[in-house]
């Protein structure tokens, strides 16, 4: 699950929440993770996506459809992949209680590269040192470590990087479950969104051009079409709406 920005006209930019089911198959020779163990590589494919212009409960009852019609109830392992957002986690606790969560390791890398250089500003050999050594333990499933090492340094620092220092260890510590990656690589599960991603992308391009602003209807009726174009479903959808 993800969100992006799209014009309303007379309301100004506004969050669109999208969806996406995939189903994941290992492949690949095995390859090592960052502590040198062999992991078998996986491949997000088939993907079915929903839109909705509003609040998550929306995309909630949408997505939980679509993830009935694939048969997510049936699939020996399951796993929701998001950012940190707070709406994602809920949805995920709530209607996917059973599946791994996942914060998309790319995601909480940069949360890294923030609170690097917050610790060396403008010195940015010393920030990506400091990133890589974190990225290992991060990786390892050990992120209240990370949150631990930042609030020490918090301690040291001025009010404001404080503050924001803070904010990133509360960060790790919200996500400790969440970013337990070499378990999930093992277990052969993604730890990246880039399905999502990718969906994201591709939905900005149509409905959030330059110079482009939508009315409230007319977005809402667009996004369920744009969403079936992207998921290879376009001509079963469009007979239900314009019927001979």
């Amino acid at each position: 699950m993800d969100g992006f920005r799209v014009n309303v006209r007379d309301e100004g930019w506004k969050e669109a929440k999208l969806g996406v089911v995939s189903e994941v198959t290992a492949n690949g020779q095995p390859q090592p993770n960052r502590h040198g163990q062999m992991v078998e590589p996986v491949h997000a494919h088939s993907h079915s996506y929903v839109m909705h212009l509003g609040g998550p409960e929306g995309l909630g009852v949408k997505l939980a459809v679509e993830a009935q019609a694939r048969r997510w109830s049936s699939v020996p392992q399951s796993v929701v992949i998001g950012d940190g957002a707070t709406w994602i986690w809920n949805l995920a606790t709530n209607d996917y209680a059973c599946a791994a969560h996942v914060v998309d390791w790319y995601h909480a890398k940069q949360h890294l590269w923030v609170a690097a250089d917050l610790i060396y500003p403008q010195q940015p050999d010393k920030a990506a040192v400091w990133v890589e050594q974190q990225a290992t333990v991060l990786y390892a499933g050990r992120a209240c470590e990370i949150a631990d090492t930042l609030i020490l340094l918090a301690a040291l620092a001025n009010v404001e990087t404080k503050t924001k220092l803070e904010t990133e260890a509360g960060y790790f510590v919200t996500n400790h479950e969440r970013m337990q990656y070499r378990d999930f690589q093992q277990a052969l599960l993604p730890i990246g969104s880039g399905s999502v991603e990718s969906g994201a992308k591709q939905a900005k391009h149509r409905l959030a051009a330059a110079g482009m602003r939508w009315s409230r209807t007319g977005l809402e009726n667009m996004l369920p079409l744009r969403a079936a174009l992207m998921s290879d479903s376009f001509d079963l959808l469009w007979p239900k709406i314009c019927p001979r």
